[in-house]
């Protein structure tokens, strides 16, 4: 009479694949927030390099036109700010709305030595 021999089972168990799934799940969320920030972090900077520029070219422009300031506040709108400073931004779009980077909106101040504010959404970039 033959006597059958029973093999040890191989393999994960259901709750072990469940584990390990769940783990996997976990380290993929932890690192896709940390991708997601960085990739933030990287608009704000270039949000902030851009406000640089038109700061820039806000000061050249007080320096190389008489009458700057006057002009300035007589442009009511932040487009027609931006228009002045326009041949100070070489390689520009020709409106400011087009100048931001998504998300954003700047605000040019009511003198020309006044920093632009940047928003993005109800928060301020500094």
């Amino acid at each position: 009479m033959r006597t059958r021999r029973h093999r040890a089972a191989t393999g994960f168990t259901l709750v072990e694949t469940l584990g390990v799934c769940v783990l996997i799940g976990l380290l993929a969320a932890l690192a896709g927030m940390a991708v997601f920030g960085l990739f933030s972090a990287g608009q704000d900077k270039q949000a902030i390099a851009a406000a640089q520029a038109i700061n820039q070219a806000q000061q050249i422009y007080l320096l190389r036109v008489s009458g700057a300031a006057t002009a300035w506040s007589n442009a009511g709108s932040d487009d027609a700010k931006f228009s002045l400073l326009q041949p100070y931004l070489p390689g520009t779009p020709t409106s400011l709305e087009t100048f931001e980077p998504g998300g954003y909106t700047f605000h040019l101040g009511g003198t020309l030595t006044a920093q632009v504010t940047i928003t993005a959404g109800s928060r301020t970039v500094n």
